[in-house]
């Protein structure tokens, strides 16, 4: 499953959380390395040559070459993980199935696993929510909308969730097609589900970055499956080129779920590959929350409606900028305005980057020879005053590049199973702005505290 590049990208994010240079075992938690360490085995079981017995592997290929290629790392990056290869390989020694002569070699003896049982936990975070309906299929078939089929099992013999969800799905769900075949690429479809999950076999092999490698022929093998109907296909497909343009709505999006359910596995539909491009979750079938139906302009779907980003306006209107005593709705404010302005730019030609959080404004911007740097404001209410730190005046006045300043009120937001979900907004833009002294006023001073024998 591509999740390993999320895994990767994880455990080098708890390194640096541990101040560490080169990530091991101790610095991860168990359950993550499980993961890292069944997914290693599941790719190099399909990759490696047959050995012998006939269910042994020898996989030669090198298990850090591989994380690098699957996690768009850098060479400093996959550099970190050099010792964790060692431990994921102990890992799976542990449990015999896999063994390498020496520490040193680079040929790995991977076995199938056994008496694995076909039925894995799954997180239903979406039960207590009926909008939560919706799923995506990610799939080369040119059949989609007949029915959801999937192996029990992967090829290395263990329950992938991306399998299991076709148990979970029930009458009356949506079902959006993610096409990866010939001829329509892309989001291109959705159908209902039409009867309960059931069980069949089915003549399978797999496919993505494990069939690459699998070079036996096709199996039959038990299967689930869920009847499928009334398939219609979209007036427009999203194509994985016109998704980028959702890209840092999509991701923020995500998180905040996350977040909302204590960072709980979800089976997120998209995940950001190598830090710079939007692509489905190569899994067989993945959750679609139901706000992304509004934020890809999926109208057509049945229940959009219903499954708006922001069900009504914000109540908190006021003058100025808006008072927002909580942290986690400011920042959702501030991160939807830096977001649209960033649309904008986008639109226009220019290149950006997003530096909110290292620097005294929040884009900067390139086209060509040209450097512009942009502050951003948010608000609910009708903004006619807006904050600013001393450092971000400072920044305004400097001579050395243009400065733009960015206000986007009117924001409406909602909460929906605890996630703030905003939308809307009024643009304004100001070009070549300054922080003219005239409009500046004083609202807090720091005092210098005098000692206490000090006359006050």
């Amino acid at each position: 499953m591509t999740t390993i590049a999320d895994l990767l990208r994880e455990v080098l994010r708890m390194g640096d959380e541990s101040g560490v240079r080169y990530v091991r075992r101790r610095h991860v938690p168990e359950e993550t390395l499980a993961d890292l360490a069944h997914r290693t085995h599941e790719y190099a079981f399909a990759a490696g040559r047959q050995g012998d017995p006939g269910d042994e592997r020898i996989y030669e290929d090198g298990i850090l070459p591989w994380w690098r290629e699957e996690g768009g790392l850098s060479e400093q990056q996959a550099g970190r993980l050099f010792h964790l290869r060692s431990d994921v390989v102990d890992w799976l020694g542990e449990r015999g199935l896999a063994s390498r002569s020496n520490p040193r070699s680079t040929p790995l003896r991977v076995w199938r696993r056994s008496g694995v049982s076909p039925i894995m936990e799954i997180n239903e975070w979406w039960l207590d929510d009926p909008a939560q309906k919706y799923w995506m299929e990610i799939t080369g078939r040119d059949d989609i909308g007949n029915d959801l089929l999937a192996p029990q099992v992967s090829d290395a013999g263990r329950p992938e969730w991306g399998y299991e969800l076709v148990r979970f799905v029930k009458p009356g769900d949506v079902v959006l097609h993610w096409s990866t075949g010939q001829g329509r690429r892309g989001l291109v479809a959705y159908s209902s589900v039409a009867g309960p999950p059931g069980t069949t076999t089915m003549v399978w092999q797999s496919r993505g970055t494990t069939g690459r490698t699998h070079t036996g022929p096709p199996t039959e093998e038990p299967a689930w499956t869920t009847p499928l109907a009334d398939l219609k296909y979209l007036p427009s497909s999203i194509t994985r080129e016109q998704l980028q343009m959702h890209r840092t709505a999509v991701l923020d999006l995500q998180a905040r779920l996350k977040e909302a359910y204590g960072g709980a596995r979800l089976y997120l539909p998209f995940y950001d590959y190598g830090g710079r491009e939007l692509r489905a979750t190569q899994a067989y079938l993945v959750k679609f929350p139901a706000q992304l139906l509004t934020l890809l302009g999926l109208v057509t779907v049945p229940g959009a409606s219903s499954a708006k980003e922001a069900i009504e306006p914000s109540r908190r209107t006021r003058r100025g900028s808006g008072y927002l005593p909580d942290v986690e709705l400011k920042r959702a404010i501030e991160r939807h305005a830096v977001r649209l302005a960033a649309n904008l730019y986008e639109s226009e030609g220019y290149a950006y980057e997003d530096v909110g959080a290292t620097h005294s404004y929040d884009l900067r911007l390139e086209r060509g020879p040209e450097e512009i740097h942009v502050e951003v404001k948010g608000s609910t209410g009708v903004a006619d005053t807006v904050e600013l730190t001393s450092n971000e005046v400072s920044h305004a006045d400097s001579t050395g590049w243009e400065t733009q300043l960015v206000v986007v009120d009117q924001i409406s937001w909602d909460t929906n199973a605890g996630v703030i979900i905003t939308a809307g907004g009024r643009l304004r833009r100001w070009r070549k702005w300054h922080a003219q002294p005239h409009r500046l006023t004083s609202t807090r001073y720091r005092y210098q505290l005098p000692s206490e024998d000090e006359p006050t």
